[in-house]
């Protein structure tokens, strides 16, 4: 009777687990970053992600969204760009315009699955880069890797994926002054 409850316990831990979807946030920049959080800011709209030859329409601007959301938590005055443009591009337009910050995602991986017919989870990857606008110097760097869980039945996609941990990255950003 023990060893049945036993591997109950173990089982349902096992799947309540196996639910969680996976994160790893890797600072590229492991120094303190401090933003003023009334400063402007302009985020920027990568090109649309892809895996192997399917590229993922749209998912440029979702991910840019996504940055959108978590930095207007923390900052005032936060803009996204109207259509994908390269990093140059969003730079000159954050200079003409005032902006103080140019924050910049990067799609590095996009891949959306049906884990309920593939048993392969929903994987996403982006690099964010905040730049001070006026010197063009990287203020901060991070990758953030996010897959679903295998276990679950739905098929979310990197939109559902992602913005839980891009929260995360942005509160461990310091703010001059809090809203």
């Amino acid at each position: 009777m023990y060893k049945f409850i036993a591997l109950l316990v173990f089982g349902f831990t096992s799947v309540i687990s196996g639910c969680a979807d996976v994160t790893s946030i890797t600072r590229e920049t492991p120094r303190e970053v401090v933003l003023d959080s009334k400063a402007k800011a302009y985020v920027s709209v990568p090109p649309d992600g892809q895996y192997e030859q399917q590229v993922y329409p749209g998912s440029g601007m979702a991910a840019a969204g996504i940055v959108l959301a978590a930095f207007s938590t923390k900052m005032l005055h936060v803009d996204i760009a109207d259509k994908k443009g390269y990093f140059d591009q969003a730079l000159s337009h954050a200079r003409r315009e005032g902006y103080r910050y140019l924050i910049a995602p990067k799609i590095t991986h996009w891949e959306h699955s049906n884990v309920a017919l593939s048993g392969r989870p929903s994987k996403a990857s982006i690099n964010i880069s905040i730049v001070d606008v006026k010197t063009g110097d990287l203020i901060d760097s991070v990758i953030i890797n996010s897959h679903s869980s295998v276990v679950r039945m739905t098929a979310p996609s990197p939109e559902i994926i992602l913005p839980e941990p891009v929260q995360a990255y942005v509160n461990t950003i310091g703010f001059s002054q809090e809203l």
